[in-house]
């Protein structure tokens, strides 16, 4: 699963009162930005789904390591570093707004080479200054019609498959 810090880091804002965590003080649950906000944050969420629900053994993968350590080999994306080396058959995006364009083309270069990726809020944002539209044009190219798409899964002239879940707090992913 990828671990979505470009999402955390973007959907948090200090010294201001209306984020969803400030480095001056606790959040505030009753805010209507922070449930909002709070509420597209479910990669804890997926991870005691994939634990608990669905028995799955997984691993949070940094997106620097995403980018540095992991190929796409044999039909699997093959992460290699000296202390863990793994293969993996499914990646997992948990609800991301925000994504670098690196590590949503191998996402899509893994789902286009006969493999599996799932979604649970799809990015729009790139971490990268002047390059959202090149995050809208990959998520189109293996999601043509975006999130209405939603518990479809999308097979690709090579056999490459894709399925964006809606996965909400509190509930099953459905």
């Amino acid at each position: 699963m990828l671990y979505p810090i470009a999402t955390l880091q973007g959907e948090h804002y200090f010294y201001d009162q209306v984020g969803p965590a400030n480095i001056d003080g606790p959040a505030d649950p009753s805010n209507e930005f922070y449930k909002e906000a709070v509420s597209k944050i479910d990669y804890v969420n997926v991870a005691n789904w994939l634990t608990n629900e669905a028995g799955k053994d997984f691993t949070f993968i940094h997106p620097e390591v995403l980018d540095e350590k992991c190929s796409i080999a044999n039909g699997k994306l093959h992460l290699e570093n000296k202390i863990n080396k793994e293969d993996f058959k499914v990646i997992i995006v948990p609800s991301c707004k925000t994504i670098s364009v690196s590590n949503l083309q191998k996402i899509a270069d893994f789902t286009d080479r006969e493999e599996r990726s799932f979604y649970y809020r799809l990015p729009f944002k790139s971490v990268e200054s002047g390059k959202d539209e090149q995050i809208t044009s990959l998520v189109r190219s293996i999601f043509p019609k975006g999130e209405s798409e939603a518990g479809t899964i999308k097979t690709n002239n090579k056999g490459g498959k894709a399925c964006f879940h809606t996965f909400s707090r509190g509930t099953k992913s459905s």
